[in-house]
């Protein structure tokens, strides 16, 4: 992203109002998929032990507390659909803080595509003998995978992140117009089957683009801590992605399907838990 392009949001992108939003996304994200997910998977794990028990009170408690979790979570997609609004109207979606001081080179049928002259910042200049010769202003790392920029520049993300953020943003929209259907607030009437059915299928594509960057993010990483902290985004991404057609009803006739859901539930939400109070 080019400065003059960049400035008339850089003293947005640094100001309090905007960092309120970001960090309020993580928190709503943490207690969505994070707190909210962990006490409705640990409930419905309980309703299925006791179903297959016969204790027919307790897993009528059960369903209760995991109703009250699962409605929590719903509303707070409202949040989450306003937050991601916010990075899509303020442009963030598209781009990004670069931090680092390095950025990538563009990849091409995996193959860097060629850096000209003016991204590499030539200057011709006068040697000790008096003859003109060029160089450069920024450098290229040793592996040719990355060129220095200005840290706190702006650098375009990554199309399939792009993608992810716009498929998100639709979700979430789709979330509560759901949730308030299934609350009596009005009635979708055939309409509710084929916005169940759409939303699935962008849930599927969004964790399944989340699993393919954070993988991709691993293999290319070098540094042995971020490796580690890549390693459990990608295992967050798996669990998020094997789970998801659990709580579309997957195993809802089957109780064995059920309960292992359940567990699978309760395994990743306390891994995005911990993901999120080790590295954010």
């Amino acid at each position: 992203m080019s400065a003059n392009f960049a400035s008339p949001l850089e003293k947005y992108f640094s100001s309090n109002t905007n960092k309120f939003f970001i960090n309020g996304g993580k928190w709503a994200g943490t207690l969505s998929g994070g707190v909210l997910k962990l006490g409705q998977s640990t409930a419905d794990l309980g309703k299925q032990i006791s179903i297959l028990t016969g204790n027919t009170e307790s897993a009528a408690a059960c369903k209760a507390i995991e109703t009250g979790f699962s409605q929590g979570r719903t509303g707070i997609s409202v949040s989450r659909f306003i937050f991601s609004l916010h990075k899509l109207f303020t442009l963030q979606t598209f781009w990004e803080t670069n931090s680092t001081g390095w950025r990538r080179v563009e990849y091409q049928d995996e193959k860097p595509i060629h850096i000209d002259r003016k991204e590499l910042g030539v200057i011709w200049v006068k040697n000790q003998n008096n003859q003109w010769e060029n160089r450069n202003t920024k450098q290229v790392s040793s592996d040719g995978k990355y060129i220095e920029d200005p840290s706190g520049g702006y650098v375009r993300r990554d199309w399939l992140n792009i993608a992810m953020e716009i498929l998100s943003v639709i979700g979430r929209l789709i979330s509560p117009v759901r949730w308030l259907h299934n609350l009596g607030v009005y009635d979708l009437g055939v309409h509710a089957k084929n916005l169940g059915h759409a939303l699935k299928g962008i849930w599927g594509v969004v964790l399944s683009i989340d699993l393919v960057l954070n993988i991709k993010n691993l293999v290319e990483e070098v540094d042995v801590a971020a490796i580690r902290k890549r390693m459990v985004t990608a295992i967050v991404s798996f669990f998020d992605l094997i789970t998801l057609p659990f709580e579309f009803g997957l195993g809802a006739a089957n109780p064995a399907l059920a309960i292992t859901g359940a567990v699978l539930n309760v395994i990743g939400a306390g891994i995005f838990l911990f993901h999120r109070a080790a590295y954010y």
